[in-house]
């Protein structure tokens, strides 16, 4: 996305399959989906604001805003917080969180971090090299057997490791 395209007009092409014809504008019911998606991902204040200048967090909201704009009952996300901060990449789990709290609404998605995994999926498919080890609710998904064969390593104690690092220091 570049060349001119601004947050809005990004937000707007999500409208397009529901518009009357490529020159006919936007209806008011297009704008209210597009100001809905920009209020509901924090970007309304960047839609005039074009896309190439805004961070990797920015963009990203600015792409589900695309999507929620569409009003779909599932979303296929690959890796949706990919390449973000800590911040962004809770912001973005929330957002997609919150999206979910309307019945009949589903997400599917690829996600690589155990952590944010466990944290907001409530199912899970596990694969070892590319087959499936086990599907169903995160938590059994998750067990301590599971993980150390899909990764071939004892992931609870590696992740352990790294938490400890985090406790407060003792004066």
């Amino acid at each position: 996305m570049g060349y001119g395209f601004t947050v809005g007009a990004v937000v707007r092409l999500g409208r397009y399959a529901y518009s009357p014809g490529l020159f006919s504008g936007s209806g008011a019911e297009e704008e209210r989906m597009v100001a809905r998606a920009l209020e509901l991902t924090g970007m309304t204040r960047f839609a005039d604001q074009n896309v190439l200048t805004l961070s990797g967090g920015e963009l990203q909201r600015t792409f589900l805003a695309q999507l929620f704009a569409q009003n779909p009952r599932v979303l296929l996300l690959d890796e949706p917080t990919n390449h973000l901060d800590l911040v962004y990449q809770k912001q973005v789990f929330e957002l997609i969180a919150e999206w979910l709290n309307i019945p009949g609404r589903a997400v599917v998605s690829v996600v690589h971090d155990l952590s944010l995994a466990r944290a907001y999926g409530t199912q899970a498919l596990l694969l070892d090299r590319g087959a499936p080890l086990a599907y169903g609710v995160t938590e059994r998904v998750f067990s301590k057997e599971n993980l150390n064969r899909a990764y071939a390593m004892d992931v609870s104690a590696w992740m352990r490791g790294l938490l400890s690092q985090w406790r407060e220091e003792k004066p």
